[in-house]
């Protein structure tokens, strides 16, 4: 499935990197996540492109939770999760508690 993706300016090396590895077409643009945000939307709008929030967004959140019980299920058994360097887990996180009762 094709994706543009915005990020701002500041965004690190390790980043760009995994979204680029991933085939999406990349705009780096602005010096705040809010900058990008905005480009995004003018860009989805002149485009009919249907528009992800990075993380304030309820079905990402659910479709993270997913992914945690899919994790749940290959993991050999309780342990820490550790990111690679420059990975991005808040997403992750932030929707893995939904299937999980603590």
């Amino acid at each position: 499935m094709p994706a543009r993706i915005y990020v701002p300016t500041v965004s690190s090396p390790a980043k760009i990197e995994r979204i680029r590895g991933c085939g999406a077409t990349l705009v780096v643009t602005g010096e705040r996540y809010a900058d990008s945000l905005a480009a995004s939307q003018e860009w989805a709008a002149s485009s009919n492109a249907l528009q992800v929030h990075a993380f304030d967004a309820p079905q990402t959140l659910c479709g993270q939770g997913g992914v945690a019980l899919e994790l749940a299920e290959q993991a050999p058994g309780p342990g820490i999760y550790r990111p690679e360097p420059g990975e991005q887990v808040g997403v992750v996180l932030s929707g893995a508690n939904t299937p999980i009762p603590l």
